[in-house]
Order: structure tokens, then sequence, then C-alpha cells
């Protein structure tokens, strides 16, 4: 295969949208094969794997950050999708007795912003069928990927097409076809963890007036409670999309509350505001479907200068950072700048992002699975709190120096990995600063304590 041949991209989700149009914009030839129906024609099927291997139904809304808003304006895609967001600039905790703590997540305007994934994605496909040089067929699922290229799939109607391709890009989610050809063609270190929880999904409506139920709205609202929690992300409509974290097989997990008692009595005792929120929370959770999370690792992502994996195909992740579309995102904008470095060399560009690449998807993975703990539990802590407020002064007085993990990751293009690294050295100087400022109170309350004892001991005549 030669470069008179279009580029391949499986999978028309946000990852594969993003990627052919950075490609096309660059004047690339693009076939891009999505085994779905359009969906902005037809509702779609749901396919292998479920509600969970369908991008559009999988989640109403994401949280979009820095990293996918410069893939955005790279796309010249942000400015029509601006006015559709919704900023949410921290978090609003929830605690049992009905309390309510906000917690920002940087400083200034920094927000991260609430979006519609079926809008994004209709808004990439419409962009994508302004190219003339992009051709996208639906209903096209594929079978496998030669070594030399060439993708192997059928059609609606059963007929088996051969694509040949210049380079084949994977970017067809956690099952990706592309990546089962890729263990063949190559040896692929591979893992595929399910987490003990699952998640449903459920739709806060708009309160009696037409306005948001929630107060402070612009912000992610959280309701931890260890094993389990809830959360919920503003609509335009004033709406929130809800989602339900809890264990699959405990006694209160989601394959054991099936009663109309069981669930009103879990609600009532864990989450006792929303009842009211939600006045058909029965019918909801009765028919919403019970999803599995996931995390995808693995390596290499590429198969010489033939294959190339993005997005949940590489990398899939469990939703607790908010990255896994950011993430996605940055992918495709991180190989599109290595395409231009390396002068359209297919070699030396899915070589260079392999090895940049991967270590930053485990990183994220690693992230998001840490950040799970975080939110069910770390965020009504005492302590958690102070060493944030802790490190935003410090992050204030050295803003180049000392920057948040959080704020690595949300709102800069620091690798991943890296991020972690810096946020660990950062860890251990504010844990030893705390450990010396304890110490230095505790000594301070025994010299108060030995001079009060002097003062009123009785003296020797």
């Amino acid at each position: 295969m030669s470069q008179s041949d279009p580029i391949t991209i499986v999978g028309g989700g946000l990852a594969g949208c993003m990627c052919a149009l950075l490609l096309a914009q660059r004047g690339e030839n693009v076939r891009l094969l999505e085994f779905r129906e359009d969906f902005r024609k037809v509702e779609s099927l749901d396919g292998e794997g479920g509600r969970f291997a369908n991008s559009v139904k999988r989640s109403i809304n994401l949280a979009l950050s820095y990293r996918g808003i410069c893939a955005l304006k790279a796309a010249n895609l942000f400015d029509k999708i601006q006015d559709k967001l919704i900023p949410m600039k921290g978090r609003v905790i929830h605690s049992q007795s009905g309390s309510t703590t906000f917690q920002p997540y940087g400083t200034g305007d920094q927000a991260i912003y609430s979006v519609s994934r079926q809008g994004l994605n209709a808004l990439l496909l419409t962009e994508l069928d302004k190219h003339k040089n992009v051709e996208i067929l639906f209903g096209h699922k594929v079978q496998h990927v030669d070594k030399d290229g060439t993708v192997v799939c059928h059609d609606r109607d059963g007929v088996s097409h051969h694509f040949r391709s210049w380079f084949v890009v994977g970017a067809d989610g956690a099952f990706s076809a592309v990546r089962r050809s890729l263990q063949h063609h190559t040896r692929v270190n591979f893992n595929m963890q399910y987490i003990t929880n699952g998640y449903k999904e459920l739709t806060i409506p708009p309160n009696a007036q037409g306005d948001f139920a929630l107060s402070n709205w612009q912000s992610l609202h959280i309701w931890p409670r260890h094993a389990f929690m809830f959360i919920a992300l503003p609509n335009p409509d004033k709406s929130f999309t809800a989602t339900l974290f809890a264990p699959w097989d405990t006694k209160e997990g989601l394959d054991n509350l099936t009663t109309d008692e069981e669930i009103l009595r879990y609600f009532d005792t864990y989450y006792p505001d929303l009842p009211a929120l939600i006045p058909d929370l029965l019918e909801q959770f009765k028919s919403a479907p019970k999803s599995p999370l996931l995390t995808i690792r693995a390596n290499p992502w590429v198969y010489k200068d033939k294959i190339v994996m993005m997005g949940d195909a590489a990398h899939a992740v469990v939703p607790f950072y908010g990255q896994g579309m950011n993430c996605a995102f940055e992918d495709c904008l991180f190989f599109s700048e290595l395409w231009d470095k390396n002068y359209r060399n297919p070699e030396a560009t899915l070589c260079e992002f392999n090895e940049r690449r991967v270590p930053a998807g485990h990183a994220i993975a690693d992230l998001s699975l840490d950040n799970w703990i975080e939110m069910q539990s770390k965020t009504a802590s005492r302590t958690f709190l102070l060493k944030k407020k802790i490190e935003g002064v410090l992050n204030w007085i050295m803003p180049q120096t000392w920057i948040p993990k959080y704020t690595m990751v949300a709102f800069t293009r620091i690798p991943y990995h890296e991020a972690i690294k810096r946020a660990k050295k950062q860890e251990k100087i504010l844990d030893v600063g705390l450990g010396v400022a304890a110490l230095g109170t505790i000594a301070a309350l025994v010299a108060a304590s030995a001079k009060l004892y002097e003062l009123k001991a009785p003296k020797n005549k």
C-alpha cells in the first residue's frame, strides 16, 4: 500500500472523527468506517458490547477540559461549540445530612465544561461532511486488518469489502476490532480490568419553575458515600445528567436493588434529598440499564507503519477524572502534531507516537482509578480539604513551581505520567511540612503546659 491510498480510520465516535478531521484539514485523503448507522438520521443499534460499546448512548454528557479544548481549537471547532458548554468551576459536595460544600477546581476563571456527547459527535461528523477528501461509510463492520493495512469489513447487507489503506487508525472503542488484529500481528501486552462498581444514568429534571433543581448549578455535584457515589452534571435544558455508581453484588448493589421498597429505602438512607428532586425516581431507576466500568491497558499501540490505535481502543479508562474524551482528543492532536513534525512519514510518526503516548495512556488509567477513591471518600475528609487549601496557597505564591495535580491534569498539557511524578514529589513535601507543623504545635503545647504547671505548682519553702 502507498500514500496514494487513503488513511482508513475505524470508528466514527469522538476520537475517530477528531482524528479524521485533523488529517483531512492537512489535505490527507481519509476513509472513515463506522459499524453503526448515522445516528443523526436513524436510531442506532447497540451492536457488539451492548450499550457500553455504543459511545453515543453510553453517556449523555461529558466533562471537557483544556486538553480537549486544544484539540477543538486546532480543528477550528471550539467557537462552534462554545455557546453550548456549561462551565463547572468546582465540585459541590453533598453530605448525607444535607449540607453542601463547594470545592473550586482551579483559580480565577478556570473551569471544566459540561458538553453533550451526542451534540459534539454530530458537530464533528457534520464538519467532516464538508470535506471532499473524506469518505464516511456507515453500516460497515470491520472484521480484521491485514498486516499490509488492508481493512476487511462487511456492510449492512453482509457484503464483504477489502479496503486498501496507506495506514489504519483504530479508534473503534474498548471492544476494538483493530486491536484484535494488532494482537495477531505483534506481541501486545494487553489487560482489560472491570472494576467492582457499575453505574446507572438518571436525570434530575428542571424544577417546577423551569429552572435548575440544584443551586450552584455551574458545578459538578457529588454525593460521596464511600462504597457508593452519585454525581450530577448540568445540561443546557436546565436538567442534570445524574449517575449512580455502586457495587454490583453487595447487599445494596446494583444487582440486588430490584423491588420498589429496596430502591426507595436505599435512596432514603444514602441520598435522602434526591427523591424530591427526581419525581419519577422509581421509573427511571428500573428502566435505566446497568453498565460496567473498565480499564484497558495495551502496549504497543502500533504495528510498523501500518496500524495505530487511539482513544478507548488503546486506553479505555473509568470516568472519575473526566479525562476519557480529553485524553482521546489529545491523542488525535498529538498525532497530528507529530505528523507535521515528521513530514507525513507514517513510520516515524507511529513510532514516536507509541514511544511518547503509551506512558501517558497508562498514567491516565492510574489517575482515573485513584480519583475514584478521592471522589467517593476523600472529598469529605478534613485533612484532604486542608491539603487542597494549602496547595492553593502554594500555587498562588509559586504558580510556575507548585502546580496541584488536578490543575496539571485538567488545565495543562503536561503529559499525564509527568504530572504524576510531579504530584508525588509535591505530596511528599506537603506531608513533611504538615508533619513538622504538627510536631511544632505539639512542642508548643507541651512547653505551654510545662510553663502553666510551673506557675501553678506549690513552691518549696
